[in-house]
């Protein structure tokens, strides 16, 4: 006897685990209906709207989307889930558990949800692995080949190529790891920011090293310095940290 999935699980599904989870699930109910077409193109367009989506969070400003809330997003693709289960399988999962079907468990539920949120992960660690992590020109310093991004509007190259200088100099770009900073300006202060882990923000020790890092960088530019320490989390919500 078929197992079906309710509009209840899938939502549900779709709020803890994203897009990815509610494709499988309707994915599920079409192929036990015999509707291979419909499950097919489910699955793909549910790929599609999980990629777009990502590209859309992922090239929102970090002003706008420090202001989305995490419950906003999760309710616009629940939201989007339940209409298109109500459209176009509601009624009839309804009819087929009324004539004897049984509704699927929740620990497969629980199953899928893990399965999907492991795919939107995937996903969104691919398109942002794909796309620069700051906006501006690139240079490329170093044997390591670090990258530093700056506002070609505010800085020259030649300051960003003498930051790189002066930070494989301080010992900050080193040969083992390569790393990621962006130089911009603001009136007569830079800005420099530099992504780090999100455990160590607000790592005492590190806002120590990087006080003195300002120090050394206004000693060989001659104009004030400030430092941006920047992490992420999964959910690509920004986490800043300002020294000056």
């Amino acid at each position: 006897m078929k197992k079906l999935y309710t509009e209840k699980q899938t939502v549900l599904a779709t709020f803890l685990g994203g897009p990815v989870p509610a494709g499988i699930l309707m994915y599920k109910n079409f192929i036990r209906f015999g509707k291979e077409k419909q499950a097919y193109i489910t699955i793909a367009l549910t790929l599609i709207f999980t990629i777009s989506f990502g590209f859309v969070i992922l090239t929102l400003p970090d002003e706008i989307l420090e202001k989305l809330p995490s419950p906003l997003i999760t309710s616009f693709y629940g939201l989007i889930a339940a209409i298109l289960y109500k459209r176009f399988l509601a009624k009839e999962v309804k009819t087929a558990i009324g004539d004897g079907a049984q509704r699927a468990s929740n620990w497969s539920v629980a199953g899928f949800t893990i399965l999907g949120l492991a795919i939107n992960l995937l996903i969104i660690f691919g398109i942002a692995y794909s796309k620069p992590p700051f906006s501006g020109e690139k240079l490329v310093v170093g044997s390591s080949k670090h990258e530093i991004y700056y506002n070609t509007t505010t800085i020259s190259e030649a300051e960003a190529q003498k930051l790189g200088d002066e930070l494989i100099a301080l010992g900050v770009f080193t040969d083992e790891v390569p790393q990621t900073v962006y130089l911009g300006s603001s009136g007569e202060r830079y800005a420099l920011t530099i992504p780090v882990q999100l455990n160590s923000i607000e790592d005492a020790e590190l806002a120590t090293e990087m006080k003195a890092l300002t120090w050394s960088l206004e000693d060989a530019f001659g104009k004030p310095f400030t430092i941006t320490l920047e992490s992420y989390n999964l959910t690509g919500k920004r986490t800043v940290k300002s020294i000056e």
